[in-house]
């Protein structure tokens, strides 16, 4: 019985461990792709959390031991883990979708809507735009080593959330709707160029319609769309990659309020 218990009670302390930094890492982009396959994904989540286990603190283990362990506490308790999970994937999601915003903004202004391709890295359809902007984001993201940053912060929440113990309060729901309105006001802020330009040459190029009839607009407002969103493009570089760094900080901030 000795040593029925232990196996059983660190089975069960492995399995809560995946299905908590299953959400932590399947809510990074570079591995909820579909060129990581599932079996990798599964392995590689095994892995570091076998390596983890020694790295828990004991309070942890303690708690787990103290909860129920039959087969509804066991099934409550992984709800919980994969709730924490799904949050976290939602609030890096948000974040995404400042860079989806601009991606379209500049998609709309060159003419590339019409053009949509499939991204490879996650199946869905996005302009080109969109892909070259959240590979950027990815890019900085880990040349900073935010990654890193997001493995400690799954290693550091066990050490304050237990097992089973979190919970989504009105609070933490009203800071969600915070975060999404902060979030749109950035992409929004950071869009506003492209949106200007795009609406300035609508206006210049409906009164050279009006001026000279025979200009042929129509044909010429492809190319000068595309390249003046190729100029504007290489002139928001820079600041692309200022908002990638912020965004990847305020990220990696959320969920460390999160889980503290």
């Amino acid at each position: 019985m000795s040593l029925d218990f232990p196996f059983a009670f660190n089975a069960i302390k492995l399995i809560a461990m995946m299905a908590r930094l299953g959400g932590f890492m399947f809510a990074f982009p570079v591995l909820n792709t579909e060129s990581f396959p599932v079996k990798h994904r599964i392995f590689f989540l095994l892995v570091v959390s076998v390596l983890l286990m020694p790295a828990t603190p004991p309070e942890w283990g303690a708690a787990l031991a103290q909860t129920q362990l039959d087969m509804f506490g066991l099934a409550l308790m992984m709800c919980v883990e994969v709730l924490l999970g799904l949050t976290v994937a939602l609030i890096v999601t948000l974040f995404f979708d400042v860079f989806e915003l601009v991606g379209y903004q500049f998609g709309d202004l060159m003419g590339f809507t019409m053009a949509e391709v499939i991204d490879p890295s996650s199946g869905q359809t996005n302009n080109v735009v969109t892909i070259l902007l959240v590979q950027m984001f990815i890019i900085i993201f880990l040349v900073c080593d935010f990654h890193h940053d997001f493995l400690r912060l799954a290693a550091m929440s066990f050490s304050t959330v237990g097992p089973g113990a979190f919970v989504l309060n009105p609070e933490m729901g009203g800071s969600i709707i915070s975060l999404v309105v902060e979030v749109y006001r950035m992409g929004f802020q950071l869009a506003l160029p492209v949106f200007a330009l795009n609406m300035l040459l609508n206006i210049c190029l409906a009164l050279i319609s009006k001026v000279g009839e025979e200009f042929p607009v129509l044909l010429l407002s492809f190319p000068i769309k595309i390249g003046v969103g190729l100029l504007l493009i290489m002139g928001m570089l820079p600041i692309c990659i200022y908002y990638s760094r912020l965004v990847g900080e305020m990220m990696v901030e959320w969920i460390r309020m999160l889980i503290v």
